[in-house]
């Protein structure tokens, strides 16, 4: 169970254009805290998310969504 000892993936990459599988997206990092800084404002990112737990064992990354970085 993904509950207790389990932290957040976020896989992302900015593009023009829609991004269809999770390995096009060339950054990873387990955060808490918005990746995206300044100079990225105005861009389109897409991004998915999955949690893994302190054995390594992940769930299946969530549908590739996007956003403006604002």
């Amino acid at each position: 169970m993904f509950v207790r000892n389990s932290f957040p993936e976020i896989r992302w990459g900015f593009s023009k254009t829609p991004v269809i599988i999770p390995d096009d997206l060339p950054f990873s990092a387990f955060d808490t805290n918005s990746p995206f800084r300044g100079e990225n404002r105005g861009k389109t990112v897409w991004f998915c998310l999955r949690w893994e737990n302190t054995r390594g064992e992940k769930v299946p990354w969530s549908e590739i969504v996007s956003a403006i970085v604002p």
